[in-house]
């Protein structure tokens, strides 16, 4: 989960196991897309994001609230796998935004889609859990630390490109 100070005042997060892994939102496009290279070009569009994540935050922050993209055009969904149903869907949505390491996994796994780009976001992934848990929070950290020095963490990184 992607660690910020608003998630943070209602879960506790582990130390973060992806830093400065380029984990960016990145906007996927279907490969007969043309019109969509920047963010400008979102203007109008109809966009499929995942509710509640930072891909769905940043939406709103950056292209609804200011005037980029009105909100009806915005549409939520509660799973990643719904986001992409709805783009493929004929006369579906235009673009997705979405975190890079789950954008990379569907456009290797999908021959119609493709990422238009990229939107630096900079996130650090972290284990959330109850707030308190600090035994448990404690014990993932040393494993999470475990998997660094014993080049696990690398090896992750590898498989999920990030």
């Amino acid at each position: 989960m992607t660690i910020n100070s608003d998630r943070a005042a209602s879960v506790l997060f582990s130390n973060p196991y992806f830093v400065d892994q380029n984990i960016n939102q990145s906007v996927i496009i279907k490969n007969s897309t043309t019109d969509i290279q920047n963010i400008y070009d979102l203007a109008g569009k109809v966009i499929t994001v995942n509710s509640g994540t930072t891909g769905y935050y940043w939406v709103e922050e950056n292209l609804v609230n200011t005037g980029k993209v009105a909100a009806g055009n915005i549409i939520g969904f509660g799973t990643a796998s719904d986001t992409i149903q709805e783009l493929l869907r004929k006369n579906g949505a235009d673009a997705i935004i979405i975190d890079s390491a789950v954008a990379n996994e569907y456009v290797a796994n999908n021959a119609d889609i493709h990422i238009a780009f990229s939107i630096p976001t900079n996130e650090s992934y972290g284990v959330a859990m109850r707030l308190g848990e600090t035994d448990l929070a404690t014990e993932i950290n040393e494993l999470l630390a475990e998997m660094e020095s014993n080049g696990e963490m690398d090896a992750l990184r590898e498989k999920w490109g990030v």
